[in-house]
Formats: structure tokens, sequence, C-alpha cells
């Protein structure tokens, strides 16, 4: 039966409630740790997924729960909501019959399975794309000759790096990643994932010289039996044993238009076999957020490595500084490690106080654990964190700064808030403009159409904003020139606080 309150849910409530979501989920999902064991690949499927997107199965659930139970959400909570979230919260609310009296909420549903038939076909065409072109590729373009002599030099240090091809970054998305790349010629990367490029095939086209891809190494068998992989993952998907909630129906239909990224990751899974069987690297560093297109590729090079291997597999955590309540999804279950999904338990952070607080962390949760901690290379640091002494040396010439983290949809949400009529901060600014400090990953053309939309919604009174050129102060220059410092969803807030 339905109870209603009149009490208001704020971020920080449904961040609660969302955090014990997270946790019921992980625990429930070690059940299948046996058959994980017996089909390692399966781990791409949809209820192990851990990346806290805007329409992941907990996000969805906790909306929904939330307006099931008739409770009424914070404005600050309100803005900061997606449109499959507020549709999930909505959905919830007016469960039953009072449905069939919304019209927003039908017309809101015509759209969405409209959107949803024509992303089907698209993931559809270009799951065929990329079959045809690998089949292309395999047996008419690929020339390994050179690579494969250099690899299996065993008097050669050869390393590999796993990298996101960025199409707009192109060849660039190395230095995005390893800044200190140029120094490694003899060094090779390993494009996982492609973001930012609609069709999977393309994005496969694209990488040059010593940046390989899944379709380099693989056979016309490994092709085919990614196939039948592919399906058996959405049959796991639908048909599995599973408790049946909002969040994960919904994302067993969102996750199909996703088929052509799935198949990647499972093209990633079978040439991770033969990198570890077939070729010399000194250590193969793979760029680990928990997001399936590593988690696989890790999952394969655990599964296959020879016992006699002397190839290290380190988990490089390269985010831009890790925080332990921000970054949940990068505390490895029980179940993802027994199953290899971070290596061989070797983990490397980008500074040494994200290394210390993981140390912490992990030393905790796991009593005598067999973990590994690298301190990262000077020249592989993406971001430079020097804490100055004395803060009037830095004259203060902001008011307000925002700092963005890495979805163009936690802008616009920030902006929102920060812009309604009645903010406060609006206020304060008057006729001073808000600087922005993007983050690399975030198109510009993006951010300005964003800019541009709000300017002609009459609900929102912009000011000035300025986007602060990376390159021409570093982040420590950005926080002691500003006065107040605007964090959306970022972890980069842990070292305003330490500076």
């Amino acid at each position: 039966m339905k109870t209603y309150s009149n009490n208001m849910i704020n971020l920080r409530t449904a961040n609660i409630y969302f955090n014990l979501l997270t946790k019921r989920d992980i625990k429930n999902n070690s059940i299948y740790k046996n058959l994980l064991n017996k089909k390692p690949y399966l781990i791409v499927s949809n209820i192990f997924d851990r990346n806290p997107k805007p329409s992941s199965i907990c996000a969805l659930d906790t909306l929904f729960n939330i307006g099931y139970k008739g409770k009424k959400l914070d404005f600050n909570l309100l803005q900061s909501l997606t449109k499959s979230q507020i549709f999930a919260y909505t959905l919830g609310n007016n469960i039953g019959y009072k449905l069939l009296f919304k019209t927003r909420l039908i017309l809101f549903i015509l759209i969405s399975t409209l959107n949803f038939f024509v992303k089907l076909i698209y993931t559809l065409l270009d799951l065929i794309y990329i079959i045809f072109y690998s089949l292309y590729y395999i047996n008419f373009k690929r020339n390994n000759g050179k690579f494969f002599k250099n690899s299996l030099d065993k008097n050669k240090k050869i390393n590999l790096y796993t990298i996101h091809y960025w199409k707009s970054k192109r060849s660039n998305s190395i230095y995005h990643y390893y800044p200190n790349a140029k120094s490694t010629k003899s060094d090779y990367f390993y494009a996982s994932e492609f973001p930012e490029f609609y069709s999977i095939g393309n994005g496969l086209r694209n990488p040059k010289k010593n940046i390989l891809k899944s379709i380099d190494f693989i056979s016309n068998k490994d092709l085919l039996i990614s196939i039948f992989l592919l399906f058996e993952t959405y049959l796991f998907d639908f048909f599995g044993i599973n408790k049946n909630t909002y969040g994960r129906n919904i994302n067993k239909f969102i996750k199909l238009t996703y088929l052509n990224r799935r198949f990647l990751y499972l093209l990633n899974y079978q040439s991770a076999k033969i990198i570890i069987k077939d070729f010399n690297f000194k250590s193969i560093y793979v760029w680990s957020e928990n997001q399936n297109d590593t988690k696989l590729f890790s999952v394969g090079l655990t599964k296959f490595s020879p016992r006699n291997s002397k190839t290290k597999i380190i988990s490089y955590l390269g985010c831009t500084s890790f925080s332990s309540r921000y970054h949940q999804q990068f505390i490895p279950t029980q179940y993802e490690l027994d199953l290899g999904s971070w290596g061989q338990n070797i983990f490397m952070l980008p500074d040494q106080t994200s290394l210390d607080e993981i140390k912490l962390v992990l030393e905790k949760k796991y009593k005598g654990n067999n973990f590994k901690y690298i301190k990262i290379q000077k020249g592989m640091q993406r971001f430079k964190f020097k804490k100055i002494k004395n803060n009037s040396e830095t004259n203060i010439k902001r008011e307000f700064t925002f700092i963005t983290h890495g979805t163009e949809n936690e802008f616009l949400q920030v902006l929102k808030i920060l812009f309604k009529t009645d903010s406060i901060i609006k206020k304060r600014l008057l006729a001073k403009p808000l600087y922005v400090r993007l983050h690399p990953s975030l198109s510009l053309k993006k951010i300005e159409n964003f800019i541009f939309l709000l300017n002609k919604d009459k609900k929102y009174d912009l000011s000035e904003i300025i986007i602060i050129n990376n390159q021409d102060e570093t982040f420590v220059e950005t926080l002691n020139k500003t006065k107040v410092c605007i964090f959306g969803d970022s972890s980069l807030i842990s070292h305003y606080l330490w500076i």
C-alpha cells in the first residue's frame, strides 16, 4: 500500500538511498560466482555493470521507489535529474490508473519508444558493419608481421597501455591518458573504447601506427565466437534468474541500443587471449574505471594468462584523484577480484594521496590480501597538485569558478541550479562573470550549445560565462585565484580541501 509523506527528499538523502541499493545489489550478485567462473564474459551483462550512469539500475530504482512512496523532491535534486530519472520518479508516483490521465507521461513514453527503435536499428546496422569490416580487415588488410617480430623479441622491454580513442583527439588520445607517451616510442597503445564515435565500425577504422585494436589480434573464429557470446549475454540479461525491478527491466532495453559497443567489449576479451599468450609485453597497463571495455579485457588477460607468463597486468586507476566516497565503483568486489576484473591486483593511482586512500580502504575490506600498490612515475601524472604554503602569495581575482567533471549533463544541471532566477549565487555574482574550468574530455562545442540554449530559456538568467584555458594555468592556480569554487560531480573537491 502506498504511503504519503510531506518530507522533502534532497540530494543527500537520495544519495544515501542509492548507496544502500548499490550495496544490496553487490551482495545479491555474489550468488553468480560459480556461473561467472565458468562463463567470465557474462561480467559484461547488465546486472554487473557498476558504472554510475544516470540510467544505471540503482539510479532509476532510487527515483522510482522515492516516487512510489509518495515523497516530494527538493528543487535542487529535481534540477539535477535527467529526463529518464524524472520519468522513473513520475511513474512511481503515478503508478496505476493515474498514468492514463498524464498526457505528458504518455507523450514521453511515445517519444522514448520511437527513439529506442531508431537507436536499435542504428546499432544493429553498425553491428553488421563491424562484423563485415572486421572480416575484411582480418583477411585482406591486416599486416602484423613487423609488430609480431618486435613484440616477441624477449630482449625488448615493450609495454602495452590501454586508452580510449576519442574522435575529437584522434592519436592525441594517447597523451590525454599518458602525458609521457612521446618518450616511450617503443611501446604500444590499445584502443579499448571509442568515445564520441556513434559508429564503432568507423572507430575501428581510425587508429594508426602504434595504436592497436581488437581486430589486430583476433581470428575469424574469434569473431564468430564473439557473435554467439553477444547473444548469450543478452539472453542472460532478459532471462537470467534475477530480481525484477523497474531499473533492471528498463535497463534490459536500454542496453539493447548498445549492441555494437558490447560486441566491441567481447572482441576486447577475445583479443586479450592472443595478447597474453603470444606476446612478450613487459607490463600491460589497463586504464581501469571499472567500465566494461577494460573490465572484460582484464578478465581475458587474467583467464588466459599462461602459468609461466612474466607479464605484469597493472590496473591504473587514472582518475583525476581517487575518493572512496565518490569512486565506489573503483573499490573491487569479491567476485570481481576472483574473476580477474582487476588483473593481478596490482593497483597504480594518479598520486600518493589517492594511493594511500585506496590502500586504507582495501586493507580494511580484505584482511590478509595480496594486493600490490605502485607509485606512479612523474612523467605519467596527468595533473600536478602542488601544495602552496601561503595562499596570500596568489591574488584572488575571481568570485566563483565552476570546476566540472567528465559529463556534459553535469555541466547543464549545475548551470540550471546556479542560474535559476531566484538563485543566491546569481545575486552574489551581480555583474561579475562565472569562470568555468572544463574537464579535458568535454566537448567545447557542446558546452557552448548548452549555454546558448539556457540563454533562450526565460527560467534562467545567465551571467557572462568565461571558459578557462587549462593550458594557461594549473588546477591549483585556478583554486587559488578563486574566492569560491563550485564542484558538481567531481572528486577534485578532496584536493581543494587539502590545499
